[in-house]
């Protein structure tokens, strides 16, 4: 590469009739010029070029940290649409009657969690009334915490009934006094004779032996079981139910008695028994819609949160099936955290039965709440 200096510095040779120095002089210097020209030109490319690529890879190491935001924040609002208000009925498990709220946050504390308070947690035995969610699988059959309570009741030793007790307490007490007064009826017997001999001997033995026989109560069993058939029978008239007729010795031995009401004493069950308005079935078409219970035709059962199931058993018993319903008014959005006020009452009429099938939640401050708005209501419908 040649530069303006080495050009500057050229020295040519003098011959005759050689070039015109004057000439020579001036064109190396305008080659010098053009040179200098083109090395600043060179230079000012190289910069910009080095200032685009850096331009280009701080674009891409920004489209890289958009793409990673834009699939985090994708990946958000989908496990966000998945468990979306999830919750689960464990009264089979922890006894909890009311469906525990469920959410993919961290539990920290200083102990061990109890098994209620698991709120990130999803248990075999248990039901999901309302809501969606995804979960992964940690346990399996005997692993879980119904397969630990099966396990704890293989394991279980069967405890003796107050009766029970008592009666073998009384056999121990009988074989001991008649193998007493057996004892002492054979020494008698064999001093009274004089003589010790096999036929006195046998003859005391048979008489000892009759004695025990005649001493053990054979009748004892039947006249339990009799006595407790009897209680048996006298509950039942009662709506009382017994599985085992030592249950009624062991419950007439009870003093305090704790039980679970929901489930147990009651059926977990709520039922519409009124409406307000003037038009009860689109009342009970809009809130069969907003619920999330699921009805099954076939067992005319429903499986959901208690009074959602309460709402669409309304409706089924309306002929207002849920499934058809979904079908006609199928759900396009859901809101949550919607509040009304009573400015409602200033909209046109046709707006107003809107508003009036929104107003599904309980008056509370002297608002309603709307808790979710889960279809779209055509104005020709209403």
């Amino acid at each position: 590469m040649i530069t303006s200096d080495q050009i500057h510095e050229k020295e040519f040779s003098y011959k005759m009739r050689g070039y015109n120095d004057a000439e020579v002089d001036a064109y190396l210097d305008q080659l010098a010029a053009f040179i200098d020209n083109l090395t600043k030109e060179n230079k000012e490319l190289r910069e910009r070029l080095k200032s685009t690529a850096d331009q280009l890879t701080y674009m891409k190491n920004l489209e890289t940290t958009l793409r990673d935001t834009l699939i985090t924040a994708q990946r958000s609002a989908e496990e966000t649409t998945r468990n979306a208000s999830l919750r689960a009925e464990e009264a089979a498990l922890t006894g909890e009657s009311v469906p525990v709220s469920k959410s993919a946050d961290a539990l920290t504390a200083d102990g061990e969690i109890g098994l209620g308070d698991r709120s990130n947690m999803l248990y075999l035995g248990s039901s999901i009334v309302y809501g969606r969610g995804r979960a992964v699988v940690t346990e399996t059959g005997m692993q879980t915490q119904m397969g630990h309570i099966a396990d704890a009741l293989t394991q279980t030793k069967e405890n003796k009934t107050p009766l029970q007790l008592r009666l073998s307490q009384l056999s121990r007490i009988l074989t001991w006094l008649v193998l007493g007064i057996c004892a002492i009826v054979f020494a008698v017997g064999v001093l009274r004779a004089g003589t010790i001999s096999g036929r006195v001997v046998l003859d005391t033995f048979l008489i000892a032996v009759s004695l025990a026989v005649a001493a053990i109560p054979e009748g004892l069993a039947a006249v339990v079981t009799i006595v407790l058939s009897i209680g048996v029978t006298n509950m039942s008239r009662r709506s009382a139910v017994i599985r085992w007729l030592t249950a009624v010795e062991t419950l007439g031995c009870a003093q305090i008695i704790c039980t679970d009401k929901t489930g147990t004493l009651t059926q977990n069950r709520m039922t519409v028994t009124a409406s307000a308005g003037s038009d009860e079935r689109l009342l009970a078409t809009a809130m069969a819609l907003c619920a999330d219970a699921v009805h099954d035709p076939d067992t005319d059962t429903v499986t959901g949160e208690p009074t959602e199931a309460a709402l669409v058993r309304w409706a089924v018993t309306l002929g207002l099936p849920p499934s058809a319903l979904r079908v006609q008014l199928p759900r396009v959005a859901e809101m949550k955290g919607i509040v009304f006020t009573d400015h409602a009452a200033n909209l046109p009429q046709s707006r107003r039965l809107l508003c009036t099938v929104l107003f599904c939640g309980l008056p509370r401050g002297g608002r309603r709440f709307a808790q979710v708005l889960p279809f779209q209501i055509r104005q020709n419908a209403l």
